[in-house]
């Protein structure tokens, strides 16, 4: 019979899933250590620096090369991905609605993403991440309650794209979900 509490390693499992942890994005690498022993399941929020990346502002990305690409692995260094698009913003809100779409639609620039310098992706559904970089699936149908998570944002690249222009966004406790197998779910 197993004693009372449960055993040492379902005590561990419990305790990293239940106790969120908190950092700031760019990543620093005490955070990047201490994400690499957390389960998967694990409840995170996020503070800091996001930037946007919708399948527009993907392919506009892919097309720039050697000194600009130089000038953005410094901003992107150890930096946390979501790949989002705002809804228009009502005067008298932040953020219009900024919920996640659909990660898997981006497993083809994963690699190029993490060769920029991302440390993170945030998303919905399934995304497999490259070797060293972690999985944050976020909540879908949530987008108005993540707005609300939003402190400002404005346009970093692209600006031409609209809500698909690379976007930097400023976050206070956005919360999301560990996957580092990238596996996750529906949401």
């Amino acid at each position: 019979m197993e004693a009372k509490g449960g055993s040492p390693q379902r005590k561990r499992l419990d305790k990293e899933i239940l106790s969120p942890m908190f950092f700031t994005s760019p990543i620093d690498e005490n955070a990047l250590k201490k994400l690499k022993d957390r389960e998967d399941g694990t409840l995170v929020f996020i503070s800091g620096i996001l930037y946007t990346l919708r399948d527009s502002s993907v392919v506009r990305l892919r097309q720039l090369s050697g000194t600009d690409l130089d000038t953005l692995r410094k901003d992107f260094k150890n930096a946390v991905v979501y790949f989002s698009a705002p809804s228009r913003r009502p005067p008298w809100f932040r953020s219009g609605s900024f919920g996640p779409t659909t990660s898997s639609r981006f497993v083809y620039v994963a690699d190029f993403l993490a060769s920029l310098g991302f440390a993170g992706f945030i998303g919905k559904g399934t995304f497999r991440p490259p070797e060293g970089t972690f999985y944050f699936m976020s909540f879908g149908g949530a987008g108005a309650y993540l707005a609300d998570r939003i402190l400002d944002y404005s346009d970093f690249l692209f600006p031409e794209l609209g809500p698909e222009s690379i976007k930097k966004v400023v976050v206070r406790r956005f919360p999301a979900i560990l996957f580092k197998n990238g596996f996750g779910g529906p949401f």
